[in-house]
């Protein structure tokens, strides 16, 4: 247990406790943005009736993916660096960032 001072005993129920809280904001977040992206990639006037399936499409991977905690914990520190977020957070936006640096450029000969 954790102990500060004398008279605050059992404090990781506290910090499990945010834990919990913070991955339920954290997954809601996502879920927000990712529903978000779906209803303007495919151009939907409700967002509500894309909600279950995301929902649905997520439990279903999370599933599929790590049956259990020592498994997810292994897929965590193996395959997500490499495959998510080398691309999602190098490649991704160079790329990005190129094809707008071509489009400014493109844009600029135009005006003159």
């Amino acid at each position: 247990t954790i102990q500060v001072a004398e008279f605050l005993d059992r404090l990781d129920v506290f910090f499990m406790l945010v834990l919990v809280i913070g991955g339920f904001f954290k997954m809601s977040i996502f879920m927000y943005a990712v529903t978000d992206g779906v209803t303007v990639l495919f151009k939907l006037k409700n967002p509500s009736k894309i909600v279950h399936v995301i929902g649905i499409i997520i439990l279903i991977l999370s599933v599929s993916i790590a049956s259990n905690i020592s498994e997810h914990v292994k897929e965590g520190i193996e395959f997500v660096p490499l495959y998510v977020h080398l691309p999602m957070q190098v490649i991704l936006p160079a790329f990005i960032c190129l094809v707008a640096y071509v489009k400014m450029k493109k844009n600029k000969k135009k005006a003159v």
